[in-house]
């Protein structure tokens, strides 16, 4: 669906019989990437948001979910288990060339761009639990592209750290975790110091898959709170 905040109006957008879920805007806002069961099993999907046509992107048995639009607009990030477990994909939206960009044994998930391009955070089981880590990112997804991208630990510690999101201004990265309480609760975390701030959210439930505002000043999260 789309919001009109200010008038509290919806526009149900998909209208498929699937479970349509997991948007994400283009940069320019003329178009939507999305995941859907419509044709069976999880897949991207492409809305055009002044045509309404909608194209399937991956076209894969496998499950793809969890679209993540690069800032330029030309390559949409995914989550994939067609290698056999979940890895980190991206698509070339010029040329349909598609990667597998993480390349780990463990499953990996929820990837966020940074506003630049040349990075991406997402969350990952690769290690005894569930952590954020960064890598860098090639000029352009390209099937002959040899080597794994540089990989960095974000946020080692014993908890599940989980559903990062970039700031637009490229300092902070907001996150899930249940370090503390053990309870899902968003923190802040300073990119260049590491500095790990606490959000007061309510303390009322769990909150998860924070979202910025695009000014950065506001986030909008969904909570069990209620």
């Amino acid at each position: 669906y789309l919001l009109d905040i200010r008038h509290q109006l919806r526009l149900n957008l998909t209208r498929s019989p699937g479970i349509d879920s997991a948007a994400s805007p283009a940069p320019d806002g003329q178009a939507i990437a999305f995941q859907s069961t419509r044709d069976g099993n999880r897949e991207i999907y492409v809305l055009d948001l002044q045509t309404f046509a909608t194209r399937n992107l991956t076209q894969h048995p496998a499950a793809d979910m969890f679209p993540a639009w690069s800032p330029d607009g030309d390559v949409i990030a995914f989550v994939s288990d067609r290698d056999g477990d979940a890895e980190i994909y991206a698509v070339n939206l010029l040329n349909g060339a598609t990667i597998n960009l993480s390349r780990s044994p463990g499953p990996d998930a929820r990837p966020s761009w940074s506003p630049d391009g040349q990075r991406m955070v997402f969350a990952s089981h690769r290690a005894l639990d569930t952590d954020l880590y960064v890598m860098d990112m090639p000029p352009r997804p390209d099937p002959v592209w040899p080597d794994r991208p540089l990989v960095q630990a974000l946020s080692p510690s014993p908890a599940s750290d989980l559903d990062p999101a970039w700031s637009p201004d490229g300092r902070r990265i907001v996150f899930r975790s249940n370090r503390g309480d053990n309870i899902g609760r968003l923190y802040l975390l300073d990119v260049e110091s590491g500095n790990l701030h606490y959000l007061p959210t309510g303390d009322r439930g769990v909150d998860q898959t924070p979202s910025w505002s695009s000014d950065g000043t506001q986030l909008v999260f969904w909570s069990f709170r209620d």
